[in-house]
C-alpha cells in the first residue's frame, strides 16, 4: 500500500495503492480488509468486477465491505462477553 488515510468530508477511510499493469478493474470491483491467518497480518483483497466500465488510474473502488475483527471476537469469546441467544421452547400441540 502506498498510502493510508482519512478523507474528512467524506468520513471515510481512504487507501490508495499501485495496481500492476495488466490487470484491469471495473466499475463494479469491490475491496475488502481481511486477515491472513487467525491473528495474522491484513491485506486488502479485491474483486475486480466485470460487468460495467474500466476504472481509470486514480478512480475509486466504492464497494467495500467491513472487517471482523478477529482479535476482538476472540477477545469476547475468552472473557464471556458474547451473549448466547435464548433457547427457544418447543412448539406446543393445540391437539
Amino acid at each position: 500500500m502506498n498510502s493510508l488515510g482519512v478523507d474528512a468530508e467524506r468520513q471515510m477511510g481512504i487507501i490508495g495503492m499501485k495496481i500492476n499493469k495488466g490487470v484491469t478493474l471495473y466499475d463494479d470491483a469491490a475491496a475488502a480488509i481481511k486477515t491472513s491467518g487467525l491473528i495474522g497480518d491484513k491485506y486488502v483483497k479485491i474483486d475486480p468486477g466485470g460487468s460495467g466500465e474500466v476504472l481509470k488510474p486514480g478512480s475509486f473502488i466504492m464497494q467495500t465491505s467491513v472487517p471482523i475483527d478477529i482479535e476482538d471476537l476472540i477477545g469476547k469469546y475468552a472473557f464471556g462477553d458474547v451473549k448466547k441467544e435464548p433457547e427457544k421452547s418447543p412448539a406446543k400441540s393445540t391437539k
